[in-house]
């Protein structure tokens, strides 16, 4: 019997490798001599599932140098997890990092004063960047010759001041200069960005090559804001260790303010509970900028070119996509109480805020 079941194992592993040299595929389950010829390996069941390594958050950090496209299950969080360097992703495409918690876990109390934000159906299965403290999350960030104040708020740690690093993809030309060219027209996101020209306001000469006043940072579409990238919490033109920060992270942020989550939800509307508006505005109206994230109002330009609203409305993007040519963009006005949630035209120039990982 012994001698048997050694015959039987030889033979199998022959056919295995016979299948492997031959024709490069591998089949295991049900009728091993019929290999889908587009797979290498096929593993086919009707009562059966693949089991991948489980493991904890923890347990994932500390593998050793992961390679681009290691699978994981995260029994922390109960979900797949893979690696693409130099981070690790849930299999929504969201990036992870040790300070990131899902809805639903350490932060699942967090409230307005009478709701948790764990309540936030939109929100609950994405990751907010929060669990700092003030020895975590204070002082100054220098990026080369640029200094940006950075402020705790609710956890959370945000900078202070708009960014005016500059991208280096899509385009990565001057400003007024080869792909970043942008006159008094309508390209559609061609990865532009530049300062808010004051002088002509037409767009007829592109963007100021020098910023209108103080901590306005730059004006990007949103591909040059993005660096390039995609998915939702992606680095973009932010610094290593900070990312563009999603809209369930500014609903985060909002909600801190007093938003009700029946008002976090709604579109291209002035969303107001207890004027979150004037708590993250800083110039203009009756903003008190009781939160300290001191949102200026910088104005925007249009994807025709042209620029508007300075010293009346203030408008940031997010890193969440609504379709293939339009993204979630957040709005203040010296005129509302309120905070706009938006999703505008990729093509739109608008500020941009980073947000610790």
């Amino acid at each position: 019997m012994r001698k048997e079941f050694l015959i039987i194992k030889v033979s199998v592993l022959c056919s295995i490798l016979w299948a492997n040299n031959t024709y490069g595929q591998v089949k295991i389950g049900d009728n091993p001599s019929i290999v889908n010829p587009s797979a290498v390996l096929e593993i086919e069941s009707i009562n059966k599932g693949l089991l991948i390594p489980r493991m904890s958050t923890l347990q994932r950090d500390i593998i050793s140098s992961p390679v681009t496209g290691l699978i994981i299950f995260n029994t922390t969080t109960n979900r797949i997890n893979y690696y693409t360097f130099p981070y690790w992703y849930e299999l929504t495409g969201v990036q992870l990092t040790s300070t990131s918690s899902a809805l639903g876990s350490s932060y699942a109390s967090f409230s307005n004063g009478t709701e948790n934000f764990s309540a936030n159906i939109l929100c609950q299965e994405n990751l907010i960047s929060t669990g700092y403290t003030s020895a975590t999350c204070s002082g100054n960030l220098v990026i080369g010759t640029n200094t940006y104040p950075v402020v705790l708020i609710n956890g959370q740690c945000w900078m202070q001041t708009n960014l005016k690093e500059i991208p280096n993809y899509p385009c990565a030309d001057a400003i007024n200069t080869g792909c970043n060219t942008w006159l008094a027209n309508a390209p559609g996101d061609i990865g532009s960005w530049g300062y808010y020209n004051t002088i002509t306001t037409n767009g007829t000469a592109g963007w100021s090559t020098a910023q209108p006043a103080e901590s306005e940072g730059l004006l990007y579409q949103w591909s040059a804001a993005m660096n390039g990238q995609t998915h939702e919490r992606a680095q973009g033109v932010c610094p290593t260790g900070w990312h563009i920060p999603s809209d369930c992270e500014w609903m985060y942020l909002e909600h801190g303010q007093g938003l009700s989550l029946a008002q976090q939800s709604l579109n291209n509307a002035w969303r107001s509970t207890t004027n979150e508006g004037h708590k993250l505005g800083s110039n203009g109206g009756s903003f008190t900028n009781s939160s300290n994230f001191t949102g200026l109002l910088t104005g925007f330009r249009f994807p025709n070119g042209t620029f508007n609203l300075r010293g009346s409305n203030g408008s940031w993007w997010t890193s969440s996509e609504t379709s293939a040519t339009s993204a979630r963009s957040r709005h203040l006005d010296s005129n509302q109480l309120g905070v706009n949630r938006s999703s505008n035209d990729k093509a739109f120039g608008f500020s941009v805020r980073c947000l610790k990982d």
